[in-house]
């Protein structure tokens, strides 16, 4: 683990400073309050808040015990344990375990774990002062109500739910934020009140952003999260005449299933010079990776495409292991066997935990103008058109398998290789 890095060897010489918002918390938590729901928008500083006073509850209360809560461990230990490096000093710190839970012992005696939710029932039988659970909302509600609220009762302890408004759909709108028998003291704001982002950035995102997803994500509220998944996809101007062209750059997004095999051509736009359309779709039944990489050669052969003057790049579902046929080879290895020889052939992914995001990102190319789809893939046309969120609105409404094999391998392209700009950004302390 790398080492911790302040200067400052007395807690009152820490710069931790508050908003008045954030104060509004701290007088509520140190005046008794046990239960505080936390749900602001993006880059309001609420991991800073808790972070800061975990700190100073360890620092200053001997043999006080701590339980930070990530969606998974790497999100735990690669969120808050950075933010704790550049404020705890090292003298404060006895030793830090690396093995899981990842746990940071303070010579006063006091504690913090560091766990995922999936690693939450190593920590039963242990009890703790202060619990937080960041992006709750993502998270099974049984973590709450079935592990963690025990945890606290030895001790009388708080507890603090983190997360940004998820929709009206998420068990936390209905069972803590609105809920009148809840006991959580909600506090809620839009992303100024944080005093990170300038005015100008959020103008700029106003601006740049689909509506629904500036009010969810900037403005804080809770936002409506059923209906129609890609809403910025309007056939009347996401549709494209553009076709396959041999002598264009082609990517090629896979998604992997057991059946259909679906995946699609996609290349630069003619008209654009940011975007890209999607100019030919596939799905296949009952198949192989191989016999679909055998299939793709072909096709591109029988299309005039060559191997040898144009590029190659392939994309899709991060895993790639759903449809191996060995146990020593995976889709994307299968594929690359195929493919490497074609001149600067790559393979580009990148994992997400949340179809959500990646399908945020997807409606975000779509009402920037630069992700469109050809009128010869008219079953994606109709799947990105008709696609909707099942009641939880976190997963996509796939009939029981039967639709969305096709948007979720064309949904791969932008979320791998289109990056855009995010005018709220990353805030470091």
């Amino acid at each position: 683990m790398a080492k911790f890095v302040p200067k400052w060897s007395n807690w009152d010489d820490v710069p931790w400073s508050l908003t008045s918002k954030q104060w509004e918390i701290e007088d509520y938590m140190n005046n008794g309050g046990k239960l505080v729901g936390l749900f602001p928008a993006r880059r309001w500083g609420k991991t800073w808040y808790a972070v800061s006073r975990t700190s100073r509850l360890c620092v200053t209360n001997p043999n006080f015990r701590a339980l930070f809560i990530g969606f998974t461990h790497g999100h735990a230990e690669n969120v808050f344990y950075p933010l704790f490096q550049r404020l705890l000093h090292p003298s404060w710190v006895s030793s830090v375990a690396s093995k899981l839970p990842v746990r940071i012992n303070f010579r006063n005696g006091s504690l913090i774990d560091l766990v995922g939710s999936t690693e939450i029932l190593q920590s039963q039988g242990v009890s703790y002062d202060l619990v937080i659970i960041d992006e709750v909302g993502d998270q099974d509600p049984a973590v709450w109500n079935q592990y963690l609220q025990p945890l606290l009762l030895e001790h009388s302890g708080t507890a603090m739910l983190l997360g940004t408004p998820k929709g009206t759909h998420s068990w936390v709108y209905n069972e803590i934020v609105i809920n009148p028998d809840s006991d959580f003291k909600i506090f809620e704001g839009p992303t100024i009140d944080g005093g990170i982002i300038s005015p100008a950035n959020i103008e700029q995102a106003r601006r740049n952003m689909p509506e629904r997803q500036y009010r969810q994500e900037i403005l804080g509220e809770w936002v409506s999260s059923t209906g129609l998944a890609y809403s910025e996809f309007d056939a009347a101007t996401c549709v494209s005449d553009q076709v396959f062209n041999p002598e264009l750059s082609t990517y090629v997004s896979w998604d992997f299933n057991v059946t259909p095999m679906c995946f699609c051509i996609i290349q630069p736009s003619l008209i654009n010079p940011d975007g890209f359309v999607v100019v030919e779709e596939f799905s296949i039944e009952n198949t192989t990776t191989r016999l679909c990489a055998e299939f793709l050669k072909d096709w591109l052969i029988s299309h005039g495409f060559k191997r040898s003057v144009t590029p190659l790049q392939f994309t899709g579902d991060f895993a790639g292991n759903h449809r191996h046929t060995s146990a020593e080879e995976t889709d994307w290895q299968i594929l690359t066997s195929h493919f490497n020889d074609y001149v600067d052939f790559s393979a580009r992914r990148r994992k997400t935990d949340f179809v959500r995001t990646r399908v945020t990102h997807c409606n975000q190319m779509f009402f920037d103008g630069r992700f469109k789809v050809s009128k010869k893939c008219p079953f994606l046309i109709r799947e990105f058109s008709s696609m909707e969120y099942k009641k939880n609105g976190k997963e996509l409404e796939d009939k029981h398998g039967k639709v969305g094999h096709r948007t979720d391998s064309a949904c791969y392209f932008p979320w791998n290789i289109l990056p855009f700009e995010d005018v709220i950004g990353k805030w470091n302390f």
